[in-house]
Protein backbone atom coordinates (compact mmCIF):
# COMPACT_ATOMS: atom_id res chain seq x y z
CA UNK A 1 0.00 0.00 0.00
CA UNK A 2 2.91 2.63 0.84
CA UNK A 3 4.90 1.96 -2.43
CA UNK A 4 1.47 2.58 -4.20
CA UNK A 5 0.87 5.75 -1.94
CA UNK A 6 4.18 6.91 -3.30
CA UNK A 7 3.84 5.91 -6.78
CA UNK A 8 0.59 8.07 -6.63
CA UNK A 9 1.92 10.76 -4.95
CA UNK A 10 4.95 10.70 -7.61
CA UNK A 11 2.31 10.87 -10.58
CA UNK A 12 0.86 13.85 -8.80
CA UNK A 13 3.77 15.91 -8.37
CA UNK A 14 4.37 14.97 -12.07
CA UNK A 15 1.45 16.49 -13.57
CA UNK A 16 1.14 19.41 -10.89
CA UNK A 17 4.75 20.05 -12.16
CA UNK A 18 3.70 19.69 -16.12
CA UNK A 19 0.38 21.70 -15.58
CA UNK A 20 2.22 24.52 -13.51
CA UNK A 21 5.42 24.61 -15.93
CA UNK A 22 4.05 23.79 -19.52
CA UNK A 23 0.22 22.94 -20.52
CA UNK A 24 -1.89 25.23 -19.66
CA UNK A 25 0.64 28.50 -19.26
CA UNK A 26 0.28 31.73 -19.69
CA UNK A 27 2.62 34.41 -18.96
CA UNK A 28 0.98 37.82 -17.51
CA UNK A 29 2.04 41.10 -15.80
CA UNK A 30 5.69 42.44 -16.17
CA UNK A 31 6.86 40.81 -13.63
CA UNK A 32 7.34 37.19 -15.01
CA UNK A 33 3.88 35.86 -13.15
CA UNK A 34 1.96 33.16 -15.42
CA UNK A 35 -1.46 31.80 -14.94
CA UNK A 36 -1.38 27.85 -14.79
CA UNK A 37 -4.23 25.65 -13.81
CA UNK A 38 -0.98 23.09 -11.91
CA UNK A 39 -3.54 24.27 -8.57
CA UNK A 40 -6.18 22.32 -9.59
CA UNK A 41 -3.78 19.49 -9.94
CA UNK A 42 -3.01 19.81 -6.06
CA UNK A 43 -6.42 20.14 -5.24
CA UNK A 44 -7.13 16.89 -6.36
CA UNK A 45 -3.38 15.61 -4.77
CA UNK A 46 -5.21 16.61 -1.70
CA UNK A 47 -8.56 14.97 -1.70
CA UNK A 48 -6.67 11.64 -3.05
CA UNK A 49 -3.98 11.15 -0.89
CA UNK A 50 -2.80 11.15 3.03
CA UNK A 51 -1.96 14.82 3.94
CA UNK A 52 1.78 14.08 4.17
CA UNK A 53 1.98 12.77 0.63
CA UNK A 54 -0.51 15.06 -1.29
CA UNK A 55 1.80 17.88 0.80
CA UNK A 56 5.11 16.34 -0.44
CA UNK A 57 3.42 16.18 -4.19
CA UNK A 58 2.15 19.63 -4.07
CA UNK A 59 5.43 21.16 -2.69
CA UNK A 60 7.93 18.80 -4.88
CA UNK A 61 5.77 19.43 -8.30
CA UNK A 62 5.13 23.12 -7.72
CA UNK A 63 8.46 23.84 -6.60
CA UNK A 64 10.25 22.55 -8.98
CA UNK A 65 7.80 24.15 -11.83
CA UNK A 66 9.62 27.46 -10.02
CA UNK A 67 12.57 26.44 -10.61
CA UNK A 68 12.05 25.31 -14.32
CA UNK A 69 10.51 28.15 -15.75
CA UNK A 70 13.47 30.30 -14.36
CA UNK A 71 12.11 31.56 -11.03
CA UNK A 72 14.00 30.13 -8.23
CA UNK A 73 13.32 32.75 -5.75
CA UNK A 74 10.02 31.83 -5.70
CA UNK A 75 10.45 27.92 -4.51
CA UNK A 76 10.74 28.91 -0.48
CA UNK A 77 7.15 30.41 -0.85
CA UNK A 78 5.45 28.36 -3.23
CA UNK A 79 6.57 25.30 -0.98
CA UNK A 80 4.96 26.98 1.84
CA UNK A 81 1.89 28.04 0.03
CA UNK A 82 1.18 24.96 -1.70
CA UNK A 83 1.73 22.89 1.70
CA UNK A 84 -1.03 25.65 3.65
CA UNK A 85 -3.26 24.98 0.37
CA UNK A 86 -3.32 20.92 1.10
CA UNK A 87 -4.53 21.84 4.26
CA UNK A 88 -7.92 22.70 3.46
CA UNK A 89 -8.62 19.40 1.72
CA UNK A 90 -10.00 15.85 3.46
CA UNK A 91 -8.19 12.79 1.97
CA UNK A 92 -9.88 9.89 3.80
CA UNK A 93 -13.17 9.71 1.76
CA UNK A 94 -13.97 6.95 -1.20
CA UNK A 95 -14.75 10.14 -2.65
CA UNK A 96 -13.57 13.47 -4.34
CA UNK A 97 -15.96 15.68 -3.82
CA UNK A 98 -18.31 13.78 -1.32
CA UNK A 99 -16.77 15.04 1.86
CA UNK A 100 -18.49 18.61 2.18
CA UNK A 101 -15.23 20.45 3.72
CA UNK A 102 -14.10 19.39 -0.10
CA UNK A 103 -16.45 21.51 -1.72
CA UNK A 104 -15.10 24.46 0.47
CA UNK A 105 -11.83 23.97 0.36
CA UNK A 106 -10.81 25.29 -3.02
CA UNK A 107 -12.22 28.65 -1.89
CA UNK A 108 -10.04 28.88 1.37
CA UNK A 109 -6.63 27.31 -0.71
CA UNK A 110 -7.27 29.97 -3.46
CA UNK A 111 -7.53 32.71 -0.44
CA UNK A 112 -4.30 31.29 0.76
CA UNK A 113 -2.72 31.32 -2.64
CA UNK A 114 -4.30 34.67 -3.45
CA UNK A 115 -2.81 35.84 -0.03
CA UNK A 116 0.06 34.42 0.43
CA UNK A 117 1.69 35.22 -3.20
CA UNK A 118 0.94 39.00 -2.42
CA UNK A 119 2.67 39.07 0.44
CA UNK A 120 5.13 36.90 -0.79
CA UNK A 121 5.57 39.20 -4.30
CA UNK A 122 5.50 42.32 -1.83
CA UNK A 123 8.24 41.16 0.55
CA UNK A 124 10.22 40.08 -3.20
CA UNK A 125 10.09 43.27 -4.69
CA UNK A 126 10.05 45.35 -1.31
CA UNK A 127 6.80 46.94 -2.04
CA UNK A 128 3.66 45.80 -1.24
CA UNK A 129 1.64 48.23 -4.36
CA UNK A 130 3.21 46.19 -6.55
CA UNK A 131 1.56 43.19 -6.21
CA UNK A 132 -1.35 44.91 -6.49
CA UNK A 133 -0.69 44.29 -10.39
CA UNK A 134 -0.81 40.26 -9.90
CA UNK A 135 -3.98 40.27 -8.08
CA UNK A 136 -6.69 40.10 -11.02
CA UNK A 137 -4.61 37.01 -12.25
CA UNK A 138 -4.00 35.41 -9.36
CA UNK A 139 -8.09 35.61 -8.67
CA UNK A 140 -8.64 34.63 -12.16
CA UNK A 141 -6.15 31.35 -11.61
CA UNK A 142 -7.81 30.24 -8.21
CA UNK A 143 -11.38 30.70 -9.77
CA UNK A 144 -9.87 28.47 -13.24
CA UNK A 145 -8.40 26.23 -10.93
CA UNK A 146 -11.35 25.68 -8.25
CA UNK A 147 -13.76 25.04 -11.64
CA UNK A 148 -11.59 22.95 -13.15
CA UNK A 149 -11.09 20.96 -9.38
CA UNK A 150 -14.86 20.66 -9.51
CA UNK A 151 -15.20 19.41 -13.08
CA UNK A 152 -12.56 16.67 -12.99
CA UNK A 153 -13.37 15.74 -9.33
CA UNK A 154 -16.81 15.17 -10.59
CA UNK A 155 -15.85 12.84 -13.57
CA UNK A 156 -13.61 10.73 -11.39
CA UNK A 157 -16.11 10.20 -8.65
CA UNK A 158 -18.69 9.27 -11.48
CA UNK A 159 -16.25 6.71 -12.08
CA UNK A 160 -15.45 5.98 -8.99
CA UNK A 161 -11.57 6.03 -10.21
CA UNK A 162 -10.13 7.20 -6.18
CA UNK A 163 -11.79 3.99 -4.93
CA UNK A 164 -10.04 1.55 -7.53
CA UNK A 165 -6.78 3.24 -7.43
CA UNK A 166 -6.62 3.59 -3.47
Amino acid sequence: MKIKTISISAFFSAVIFIFTAYLLHFPVGAGGAYLHFGDTFIYLAASFLPLPYAAAASAFGAGFADFACGFPVWIPFTVIIKTLMVLCFAGKDKKILRPARNKIAPVLAGIICIAGYYAAEGMISGSFIVPLESLPFNILQAAGSMIFYFVIGAVFDSRGLKERLL
